[in-house]
């Protein structure tokens, strides 16, 4: 499987920052969606006031700036547009005068247990808020509850804060100014969406939160500016994993379940839009937002950390296993791995095997969250 790619007819160019939790990649693809160009940087952590690891953001947006910069004066490419996939679970908060306000602080950052408690008490029950929020509320991996912490522990910074925003639309907000969420980034297992009413949570009105969340953009949208005397048109940003699923459902029309591998490995099944059960969050489950806002069963583990970490492949691909049987069903032929382990032969033996009978291939749509994010701006070019 292959997306059509139109015969490329100028040296216009669409730039995409695709930001993962260890890697920071620019591809730069031309108008039939071919890789021209590539850069890749591994950024050394920073540390939060409590000395907790957490995302560069200064390093990350040098690094951005300078890449785009040179792309905007280049006589090789004639930048066109650039737009942004990047990791999930992580906010930046902004004053009035647009600047940030704190770290951003890491999703794998210890959550206070009494603050959990009192959270539960005063918005209800656990079960029932993980349920609207078609996943497990279990602390720093959900953004409402980083923000929840914020209010209450640096209430001084909440009152300072103008706007919220998640991390991909941050970055297009350091180049347009314009303050925006997006569907693929609150569905990101933030506890904040109502997959039920289809709405912001009712506990964020009522902590004073919604008022600091910016209006919902369309993934598509796109916003024109200038760069080192270029007019070009930057993106909203897409939380990564999401990103990638909008490239293979722009290229397969088949069912089919996606597995994203990096730090998370994640199964997306965008054929499976049912709201999960109760049995189902219990075990693992969860639902995304695809860039359509329209939600997407899923499960995930942090396999990357643990492959790195020197875990027995055997071990990886039992869990590997054991998450993508969570989200298909018989009419699910075809598994795409994404990512990283799609390049690891022992991973994908495994996988073949463990799922026999089935279409299983490595990724047919190299960098797919990068591509997504550029196919997303298609109508640029």
């Amino acid at each position: 499987m292959a997306p059509k790619h139109p015969q490329p007819a100028s040296n216009a160019v669409t730039a995409v920052f695709d930001i993962g939790k260890t890697n920071k990649k620019l591809f730069v693809f031309d108008t039939g969606y071919q890789i021209v160009f590539e850069k890749q940087v591994c950024l050394p952590e920073t540390v939060d006031e409590d000395g907790e690891p957490c995302e560069d953001l200064s390093a990350l947006t040098d690094f951005i700036w300078q890449s785009l910069a040179g792309l905007a004066r280049s006589r090789v490419f004639d930048l066109k547009a650039v737009n942004f996939s990047a990791y999930g679970a992580s906010l930046v908060y902004i004053g009035e005068d647009g600047k940030r306000l704190t770290p951003v602080y890491s999703y794998l950052k210890p959550y206070p247990e009494e603050l959990s408690r009192r959270f539960f008490a005063t918005h209800g029950d656990q079960s029932l808020l993980s349920r609207k929020s078609a996943c497990q509320l279990e602390g720093s991996i959900n953004a409402g509850l980083q923000l929840y912490r914020l209010k209450s522990e640096r209430p001084d910074i909440f009152e300072r804060t103008a706007r919220v925003l998640f991390l991909p639309q941050y970055l297009r907000f350091l180049f347009t100014g314009e303050a925006y969420a997006e569907m693929t980034s609150i569905g990101c297992h933030t506890g904040m969406w109502d997959f039920e009413e289809k709405r912001w949570q009712s506990w964020l009105k009522r902590e004073g939160i919604q008022e600091k969340l910016p209006p919902i953009a369309p993934a598509g949208k796109m916003t024109p500016v200038q760069l080192e005397g270029k007019k070009l048109s930057v993106g909203v940003g897409l939380h990564d994993s999401s990103s990638a699923l909008a490239a293979y459902q722009a290229s397969c029309r088949e069912p089919f379940t996606l597995i994203s591998t990096g730090t998370w490995c994640v199964s997306l099944n965008p054929f499976a839009r049912e709201l999960l059960t109760a049995e189902e969050l219990n075990t693992g489950c969860l639902c995304y937002l695809d860039a359509a806002g329209q939600p997407v069963k899923a499960s995930r583990r942090m396999l990357g950390r643990k492959y790195e970490a020197g875990t027995p492949m055997g071990e990886i691909i039992r869990e590997q296993l054991e998450s993508t049987r969570m989200v298909i069903d018989e009419s699910t032929q075809q598994l795409f791995v994404d990512g990283g382990f799609a390049k690891n032969e022992e991973y994908m033996q495994g996988f073949r095997e463990g799922f026999s009978g089935r279409d299983v291939r490595a990724a047919g749509l190299p960098h797919a969250s990068a591509l997504g994010a550029a196919m997303i701006m298609k109508n640029v070019l």
